[in-house]
Parts: structure tokens; sequence; C-alpha cells
């Protein structure tokens, strides 16, 4: 079979668009019914009255940072481990704190003030319950 000029770029289009074209994955788990897990997580600019004020995710270099989370199954000795991280890459500061719960539930926040200068652009926040990744969550400092 004879392959023109026109019959290849015919065919490299073909093979382009088709190699082009969006993708996705999928995924689902059973989880441990005694594990425990994060009903809500917000990053705001304040805690009243242990409930988020101000939820966002876009922070000025005064504003304070809270992240807070709201857990559910929590009956054990847990240790909450934060890690704040700046645009570098690099960790900016560590946090933690051990928790339990009477009822299972807990509510549970850290705050932090960028030093100054402050490091303006995209940050995150990475949160471990015993030393096991839960969740990270993005925010710009402007």
């Amino acid at each position: 079979m004879k392959v023109t000029g026109c019959s290849f770029f015919l065919l490299m289009i073909f093979v382009s668009v088709h190699c082009s074209k969006t993708s996705s994955k999928k995924g689902t788990t059973n989880p441990s019914l005694d594990d425990p897990y994060i009903i809500d997580i917000v990053l705001c600019v304040e805690v009243v009255n242990n409930k988020p004020a101000g939820i966002t995710t876009v922070f000025t270099e005064h504003d304070e940072i809270h992240l807070w989370i709201e857990w559910d199954n929590i009956f054990d000795r847990h240790e909450l481990t934060v890690e704040w991280i700046n645009l570098d890459g690099n960790l900016e500061l560590r946090d933690n704190i051990t928790f339990t719960s009477d009822n299972g539930r807990q509510v549970t926040w850290f705050a932090i003030k960028p030093g100054i200068p402050v490091k303006k652009g995209s940050w995150e926040v990475v949160v471990y319950l015993d030393g096991i990744f839960e969740r990270s969550l993005f925010f710009e400092i402007i």
C-alpha cells in the first residue's frame, strides 16, 4: 500500500485527535466503620464559637489563617499534625495537637500568622492523623 503525502497528513490528524481526547480516572472504596473521618474542612479568617467565619482560600499578608476541621468517629486518643508549606515548597511551620472525644465528634483548628516578609503566592496546608495523610488544601496569599 502506497502512502501519499496527503494520506499521511490525514492519518496524522486522525491519530492526534484520538490521542488527545480527555480521559478520567475513577475509584471507590469502603472505608472502615471504625476509622475516624473528616466531616468538613475549611480555611477561614477566624473561628467564632468554634465555627469557621469568613471561609476563603485567598488571604492577605495581614490575615491570620485558620484551618478548621470537624471530625467524626473520634473515640481513641489521636495526634493531629498540620504542615504549612510555602510557595517554594518549604515547610514553614509544623504544628500538632493530641485529642479525643467523649461522643465521637470533635472540632479542631489551627491558626497561623505568616512571618514578615510574607511569601505571597500559592501555599498548601497538609493534614495528618496519627501520621497518616488525610487531606491537603491549597490557598493564596496576595
